[in-house]
Protein backbone atom coordinates (compact mmCIF):
# COMPACT_ATOMS: atom_id res chain seq x y z
CA UNK A 1 0.00 0.00 0.00
CA UNK A 2 1.21 3.47 -0.81
CA UNK A 3 1.88 5.16 2.57
CA UNK A 4 0.86 8.50 1.07
CA UNK A 5 -2.37 7.25 -0.52
CA UNK A 6 -4.16 4.26 1.02
CA UNK A 7 -6.24 3.88 -2.17
CA UNK A 8 -3.13 2.78 -4.10
CA UNK A 9 -1.99 -0.81 -3.60
CA UNK A 10 -0.58 -3.95 -5.14
CA UNK A 11 -2.11 -7.21 -3.90
CA UNK A 12 -0.60 -10.63 -4.66
CA UNK A 13 -2.25 -13.96 -3.85
CA UNK A 14 -0.84 -17.47 -4.20
CA UNK A 15 -3.12 -20.22 -2.89
CA UNK A 16 -0.12 -22.38 -2.06
CA UNK A 17 -1.05 -25.92 -1.01
CA UNK A 18 -4.75 -25.24 -0.37
CA UNK A 19 -6.22 -27.43 -3.12
CA UNK A 20 -9.80 -26.37 -2.40
CA UNK A 21 -8.81 -22.70 -2.57
CA UNK A 22 -6.94 -23.24 -5.85
CA UNK A 23 -9.78 -25.05 -7.57
CA UNK A 24 -12.47 -22.67 -6.32
CA UNK A 25 -10.49 -19.60 -7.41
CA UNK A 26 -9.74 -21.14 -10.82
CA UNK A 27 -13.48 -21.63 -11.33
CA UNK A 28 -14.23 -18.11 -10.11
CA UNK A 29 -11.76 -16.25 -12.33
CA UNK A 30 -11.69 -18.52 -15.41
CA UNK A 31 -15.30 -18.86 -16.61
CA UNK A 32 -14.53 -21.78 -18.94
CA UNK A 33 -13.32 -23.77 -15.91
CA UNK A 34 -16.29 -23.12 -13.64
CA UNK A 35 -17.84 -26.54 -14.42
CA UNK A 36 -14.48 -28.26 -13.91
CA UNK A 37 -14.19 -26.70 -10.43
CA UNK A 38 -17.68 -27.89 -9.53
CA UNK A 39 -16.86 -31.43 -10.75
CA UNK A 40 -13.83 -31.40 -8.40
CA UNK A 41 -16.13 -30.61 -5.48
CA UNK A 42 -14.97 -27.00 -5.01
CA UNK A 43 -17.46 -24.74 -6.78
CA UNK A 44 -16.57 -21.21 -7.79
CA UNK A 45 -17.07 -18.59 -5.11
CA UNK A 46 -19.00 -15.37 -5.53
CA UNK A 47 -17.33 -13.69 -8.45
CA UNK A 48 -15.84 -10.22 -8.14
CA UNK A 49 -17.75 -7.65 -10.16
CA UNK A 50 -15.57 -7.73 -13.26
CA UNK A 51 -16.04 -4.79 -15.61
CA UNK A 52 -13.96 -6.71 -18.16
CA UNK A 53 -12.12 -10.01 -18.42
CA UNK A 54 -9.81 -11.10 -21.23
CA UNK A 55 -8.31 -14.54 -21.64
CA UNK A 56 -4.68 -14.22 -22.81
CA UNK A 57 -4.18 -17.97 -23.21
CA UNK A 58 -5.38 -21.11 -21.43
CA UNK A 59 -3.46 -20.20 -18.26
CA UNK A 60 -3.56 -16.38 -18.07
CA UNK A 61 -6.23 -13.73 -18.01
CA UNK A 62 -6.43 -10.04 -17.29
CA UNK A 63 -9.36 -8.23 -15.76
CA UNK A 64 -10.68 -4.89 -14.61
CA UNK A 65 -12.78 -4.23 -11.52
CA UNK A 66 -14.72 -1.16 -10.47
CA UNK A 67 -12.39 1.35 -8.76
CA UNK A 68 -12.98 4.54 -6.80
CA UNK A 69 -13.30 7.74 -8.83
CA UNK A 70 -9.93 8.75 -10.32
CA UNK A 71 -8.37 5.29 -9.88
CA UNK A 72 -8.02 2.12 -11.94
CA UNK A 73 -8.18 -1.42 -10.57
CA UNK A 74 -6.66 -3.99 -12.93
CA UNK A 75 -5.54 -7.53 -12.32
CA UNK A 76 -4.09 -10.67 -13.82
CA UNK A 77 -4.63 -14.29 -12.85
CA UNK A 78 -2.67 -17.46 -13.59
CA UNK A 79 -3.85 -21.04 -13.31
CA UNK A 80 -2.70 -24.58 -13.97
CA UNK A 81 -5.01 -27.46 -13.26
CA UNK A 82 -5.20 -31.20 -13.47
CA UNK A 83 -6.87 -34.14 -11.85
CA UNK A 84 -7.74 -33.05 -8.31
CA UNK A 85 -5.57 -29.94 -8.00
CA UNK A 86 -3.85 -26.99 -9.50
CA UNK A 87 -2.10 -23.67 -9.07
CA UNK A 88 -3.77 -20.29 -8.76
CA UNK A 89 -2.06 -16.93 -8.48
CA UNK A 90 -3.61 -13.51 -8.73
CA UNK A 91 -2.27 -9.98 -8.67
CA UNK A 92 -4.29 -6.79 -8.68
CA UNK A 93 -3.15 -3.20 -8.80
CA UNK A 94 -5.12 -0.11 -7.89
CA UNK A 95 -3.51 3.21 -8.77
CA UNK A 96 -4.49 6.66 -9.82
CA UNK A 97 -5.73 6.64 -13.40
CA UNK A 98 -2.75 8.79 -14.35
CA UNK A 99 -0.47 5.88 -13.33
CA UNK A 100 -2.04 3.43 -15.78
CA UNK A 101 1.31 2.69 -17.46
CA UNK A 102 2.93 1.77 -14.14
CA UNK A 103 0.04 -0.54 -13.25
CA UNK A 104 0.29 -2.17 -16.66
CA UNK A 105 4.05 -2.75 -16.23
CA UNK A 106 3.48 -4.42 -12.84
CA UNK A 107 0.87 -6.78 -14.31
CA UNK A 108 2.99 -7.57 -17.39
CA UNK A 109 5.81 -8.58 -15.03
CA UNK A 110 3.40 -10.85 -13.10
CA UNK A 111 2.29 -12.55 -16.33
CA UNK A 112 5.89 -12.99 -17.52
CA UNK A 113 6.87 -14.68 -14.24
CA UNK A 114 3.99 -17.17 -14.30
CA UNK A 115 4.59 -19.46 -17.26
Amino acid sequence: MNPDDSQEFVNYLDNGACIGCQISNIGTYFPDLKDWAEEQGFPAEDSPEFTSRKLIDANHLTYTLQAPQGYILNGAAYQEHGEGGGVFRNQKVQMKASSKDAASAILHFFVSQNK
